[in-house]
C-alpha cells in the first residue's frame, strides 16, 4: 500500500535530475551571452580603433600635402619608413628623416611636436610601384583581425588602392585604413626608393 505522497525511486530520480538540468541550462545560456556581448563589445572597441586610424591617417595627409606643396617630395629613402620626422624644425642637405625634397628651403615643420602613434606604433610610408602611401604601424590589429606586418604586409608589388576598396584588408565601414600622398613628379621605379643613404652633403634631420 502506498502512502499519500509516497514516490518511486525511478519517479526521484527523474524529479532530481530534471531539478539539475535546469541550473545548468540556464548556467548555459547565461555563459552563451556573456561571450556574445564580449563579443559584440570587442568588435565595437575594434570598430572605434579603425575610425581613429582613419582620422589619423587623413590628418597625416593633410601634412605631407602641405610638405609637397612647399618642399615638392621626390623619392623616399627606403621602401618603409616610419613617420617620426614631423618634428623637424630645420634641416642640411635635401633629406628630412626618409624624404628627399626638391626645396629644403621651404620647409615649414615642424608640423607636430612628437611623432603619431596607434598601438604604441608609428604611422610608417611605404613605396609601391603605384606610389607613396601613409600605413598603420607594423604589429597594429585592425578590426577585421588583420596585423600590420603579419597578416598583411606591403611590398613594393603591394596594390594599396585595392586593399582600400577591401573590408577584408584596408576598408573599415567606408573608412580607407591607408591613404596615398603626393609626390613632385612622375617617378620611376629607379628614382622612387632610395635604397642608399644620403650623400656628404645631404646630412640627416636634426631634431
Amino acid at each position: 500500500m502506498k502512502h499519500d505522497g509516497y514516490k518511486e525511486p525511478k519517479d526521484l530520480y527523474r524529479e532530481r535530475k530534471r531539478d539539475n538540468t535546469i541550473p545548468l541550462v540556464v548556467g548555459g545560456f547565461f555563459v552563451l551571452f556573456l561571450i556574445v556581448v564580449s563579443r559584440q563589445f570587442l568588435m565595437q572597441v575594434r570598430s572605434e580603433d579603425d575610425h581613429t586610424i582613419a582620422k589619423d591617417i587623413g590628418m597625416l595627409q593633410g601634412l605631407f600635402n602641405t610638405i609637397n606643396e612647399s618642399s615638392k617630395i621626390i623619392a623616399i629613402r627606403s621602401q618603409k619608413s616610419p613617420i617620426n620626422f614631423l618634428n623637424v624644425q630645420s634641416f642640411a642637405g635635401s633629406f628630412v628623416g626618409p624624404l628627399k625634397v626638391a626645396y629644403p628651403e621651404n620647409w615649414k615643420g615642424p608640423f607636430r611636436t612628437e611623432p603619431l602613434e596607434f598601438q604604441g606604433k608609428e604611422y610608417e610610408i611605404v613605396c609601391t610601384k603605384k606610389g607613396f602611401y601613409i600605413v598603420p604601424g607594423e604589429g597594429v590589429v585592425l578590426a577585421n583581425g588583420k596585423v600590420i606586418g603579419e597578416t598583411l604586409k606591403f611590398t613594393e608589388e603591394s596594390d594599396i588602392d585595392a586593399m582600400i576598396a577591401d573590408p577584408a584588408q584596408l576598408l573599415s565601414q567606408s573608412y580607407p585604413l591607408a591613404v596615398k600622398i603626393p609626390i613632385a613628379e612622375q617617378l620611376t621605379k629607379q628614382t622612387k626608393i632610395e635604397d642608399t643613404f644620403p650623400h656628404d652633403d645631404d646630412e640627416l634631420a636634426s631634431y
